[in-house]
């Protein structure tokens, strides 16, 4: 076990990062070639790494996520599962950007990003520390409106209608939905523009006490 490693705050590391960690060692850049031959990290894309396995270090798969690809921040069903909206576990991490759509498969798990226009991209979203990470996340307001605007859930009018999709097709629990924060949907209220994302807004705000 390689013992500088285990000196790492994080534990998630970049290549830049482990050459400033060997940078006493007479060649770094073989020092980090060797320990990423013998299965100390674990090479989650170029430049991006985490303790191997043997190391039994957690770390936060959301920080990662935010790492991967960026900038950008956990949303849609990841995020709508973290809140415990949706009773699934989600397996692929779900984030939002404002840069092309990507999709990252790597040994820890999938990472898809979704882009979002800057100006909606940017509302709604929270600061989380963790001690395994910090990082980005979609407030479950902005989580599910990120939801019918990318998935584009058109067909519902009524409010009948969006709330039999709420609880029936993703299976929000109704005491969730009655807690959100009103304040936060019309801040995403505002720098939205597609008439179906609005009505559910507004059906949100009706039926949230908060």
């Amino acid at each position: 076990m390689e013992e500088s490693l285990l000196e790492l705050k994080s534990n998630i590391i970049t290549y830049s990062g482990l050459l400033d960690l060997y940078k006493d060692k007479k060649n770094p850049k073989d020092k980090v070639y060797h320990i990423l031959k013998n299965g100390e990290l674990i090479k989650i894309r170029r430049n991006l790494y985490v303790l191997g396995d043997r190391y039994k270090r957690g770390y936060s798969l959301a920080s990662l996520a935010n790492l991967v690809y960026g900038p950008s921040a956990i949303s849609l069903e990841w995020a709508l599962s973290h809140h415990g909206l949706i009773p699934e576990r989600v397996n692929l991490i779900t984030s939002v950007c404002f840069k092309r759509k990507k999709m990252f498969q790597t040994p820890v798990g999938v990472f898809a990003y979704s882009c979002l226009p800057v100006d909606i991209y940017s509302v709604g979203i929270e600061y989380h520390q963790q001690a395994e990470g910090n990082f980005l996340m979609a407030s479950a307001e902005k989580a599910l409106i990120d939801l019918i605007f990318l998935k584009k859930i058109k067909n519902l009018k009524s409010q009948s209608d969006h709330l039999g999709y709420l609880l029936d097709d993703l299976r929000i629990d109704e005491d969730a939905l009655k807690k959100f924060n009103k304040k936060t949907l019309l801040q995403i209220k505002k720098v939205h523009s597609k008439e179906y994302v609005i009505n559910f807004i507004n059906t949100l705000i009706s039926f949230s006490k908060r």
